[in-house]
């Protein structure tokens, strides 16, 4: 009897940790396909520039290269010194 517990113990906390890392895989996959630039003149542009000395994590998404700014485009931007990504 005691072997079925512990059996049941091992295999619980074996199997909690896996669950947690599918459902990560799962969220991880569904934010991609949210995020995907799936036009075929679109644009993902992140680099580091330097502005005013600083260096600066900029990234230029969009569905249109030709205006970034437009309806789907997104720009975001963190110095090394940030707290956190906006």
């Amino acid at each position: 009897m005691l072997w079925i517990v512990c059996a049941v113990v091992l295999l619980a906390a074996a199997g909690f940790p896996a669950a947690l890392l599918i459902q990560r895989k799962l969220r991880q996959a569904r934010t991609a396909a949210v995020l995907r630039i799936e036009s075929a003149c679109g644009i993902v542009e992140e680099r580091f520039v330097r502005i005013g000395g600083i260096d600066q994590w900029i990234g230029i998404r969009g569905e249109d290269q030709n205006n970034p700014w437009g309806r789907a485009g997104a720009v975001k931007s963190a110095s090394n010194s940030s707290p956190a990504m906006p």
